[in-house]
């Protein structure tokens, strides 16, 4: 049985969160080599010799393969195959921008903040020592301060995630091994002090959570809305989150193994942040073309309420944690939507004028209102998407 907070007078009344000793864990020191690249940006002419300089690949090693996996406003994430000695060796190698183009209004700030590249390192060795080397979570060879580079292990043939979401494609055994990889990574790192202290700064909190990058240019009277929510909801620092937990950032092979890819997100605060992040980027995909084919809403919708009972059936939060959780999450789920159709860094696939104009009228009628239920929070979607 779920725990929804049904009343609440005043929304952002705090429930009581207890304080929880330190705890503190041993992990390996982060391999870190950093060498000169004879261009800023890795290429396939430059990839090779970089793996060979910070012994990642022979020095008779062969390049079989090179090519971007995904980009953006901040980072491009390149595979990258070399036939080594050993055999054929596979990497994810993660670039992040130097610097952002002067038209671009994502801060030159933010792309160049030099802790994001080490905060991302440090997530994945908390996350691997507390999870017994989960599945999901991806092996760090190197990271490369220098020239802002993370590589990491990649498995063959897969692709990800976003592929299918944007086909149409809702699969429950791949969404269940998300969501359970996200509870598990959740509820190890639930009330660890020691992790909370490490991500303790209030101004990576903005950045981490992405309202820096959604900020609702087109609707600025919502912004000090948004802070007076997320002042609410960041009080509720319950464990570590992935923080980018979006279809693009996941790799799936045939057998259906999944690998999480980018944690430069990661931070200390409520739950509710990465389960509304996961959810917003399912609804969006669900409405991928609206104008030219019917929505796959009702699917998704569907998918989603197995994967809600699922997260709640595993996890370690109390009651009231658990309650809180539920309260806030669909409306961080209509931030990140109204910011992925609406902000700063939008979908492609999500801008339809229908989408868009439906999208803002619902934030506008809903956002800070109670929505008790996951069935009301679909009910409202339908009614202003579909």
């Amino acid at each position: 049985m779920l725990l929804w907070l049904h009343r609440q007078e005043n929304y952002g009344k705090h429930l009581h969160v207890p304080e929880y000793p330190s705890m503190t864990i041993s992990h390996p020191d982060l391999r870190s080599h950093s060498v000169g690249l004879a261009t800023p940006r890795l290429t396939a002419a430059n990839v090779l010799a970089y793996l060979q300089s910070i012994d990642l690949a022979d020095p008779d090693a062969k390049l079989l393969e090179f090519h971007e996996l995904a980009g953006g406003f901040l980072n491009h994430v390149f595979r990258t195959d070399v036939d080594s000695a050993a055999g054929v060796v596979s990497y994810v190698l993660k670039q992040a921008v130097h610097h952002v183009p002067r038209d671009e209004s994502i801060t030159a700030e933010y792309a160049s903040d030099p802790d994001r590249l080490t905060k991302s390192a440090q997530a994945i060795q908390w996350f691997r020592s507390l999870t017994d080397n989960l599945d999901a979570l991806p092996v760090l060879h190197n990271m490369d301060s220098t020239n802002r580079i993370k590589v990491i292990d990649y498995f063959s043939d897969a692709h990800l995630v976003v592929q299918d979401l944007v086909a149409g494609h809702f699969d429950v055994v791949i969404g269940q091994a998300i969501i359970r990889a996200l509870s598990a990574m959740h509820n190890a790192t639930a009330h660890h002090a020691e992790i909370a202290r490490t991500y303790d700064n209030r101004q990576q909190f903005w950045t981490r959570t992405r309202l820096q990058c959604f900020d609702i240019t087109t609707q600025p009277s919502l912004r000090e809305r948004f802070i007076a929510f997320y002042d609410t909801s960041e009080a509720y620092r319950l464990c570590l989150n992935y923080g980018d937990i979006d279809h693009k950032n996941i790799l799936v092979n045939p057998e259906g193994r999944i690998r999480f890819i980018d944690f430069e997100e990661a931070h200390y605060t409520n739950p509710a942040i990465d389960l509304a992040y996961l959810a917003a980027s399912y609804y969006l995909g669900s409405l991928h073309d609206l104008a030219d084919k019917p929505t796959t809403l009702p699917q998704c919708q569907a998918l989603m309420n197995t994967l809600w009972e699922t997260y709640f059936s595993e996890s370690v939060f109390s009651p009231a944690e658990q309650a809180r959780i539920q309260l806030d999450f669909p409306h961080h789920v209509l931030i990140f939507m109204l910011g992925r159709i609406d902000g700063r860094a939008t979908y492609r696939f999500a801008t339809h004028h229908h989408i868009r104009s439906g999208m803002r009228t619902l934030v506008d009628d809903h956002f800070m209102k109670v929505i008790p239920t996951l069935a009301d929070l679909h009910t409202i979607l339908s009614e202003y998407l579909a």
